[in-house]
């Protein structure tokens, strides 16, 4: 399963990328969500210890894709921003209690 999971996970990201450089937004408007959560998918059947840290993490990353996908204003750019740097802290918390070295 985890392999299949991984190709699904580079296909997304391939055709999110590819549509995003053809300049085809409804396209990628469909794709650009799926990527996380199908991340997060792979990160629960793959780990033993789901960490609450990393599952915020990863819907506050989410929320923040989602808002810059938005292109109606500076605050959903602001809100965007606010949810992944508020990832980044989620994250940096959940590294912090599993012990885990990061290189900064």
């Amino acid at each position: 399963m985890k392999p299949l999971l991984l190709a699904l996970i580079f296909i997304i990201t391939i055709l999110d990328s590819y549509f995003y450089g053809r300049g085809l937004e409804p396209y990628q408007l469909v794709f650009e969500p799926l990527i996380i959560p199908s991340i997060l998918a792979y990160y629960l059947l793959s780990s033993k210890r789901k960490d609450r840290f990393i599952l915020i993490a990863f819907f506050l990353v989410w929320m923040g894709d989602l808002l810059l996908l938005i292109e109606w204003g500076s605050f959903f750019f602001t809100m965007g921003s606010f949810f992944l740097l508020a990832d980044a802290i989620e994250f940096y918390k959940g590294v912090l209690e599993l012990s885990i070295p990061v290189l900064l």
